[in-house]
């Protein structure tokens, strides 16, 4: 279990670096990066996995 919780802070540390760089790129372009064509679709996220963690 605590290798479990190592990946899930590893996991949680790379999510913070990844959403830190697309904040400082839109600051820089001055518009998001974010659009309906690249957005991630939450339909296909299991609702079970997502209460496990």
């Amino acid at each position: 279990m605590n290798e479990y919780k190592a990946f899930k802070e590893i996991a949680r540390r790379g999510g913070n670096i990844a959403k830190n760089t697309r904040k400082n790129l839109e600051k820089e372009l001055g518009k998001t990066v974010i659009s309906n064509q690249n957005a991630l679709n939450y339909e296909y996220i299991d609702e079970k996995l997502l209460k496990e963690i």
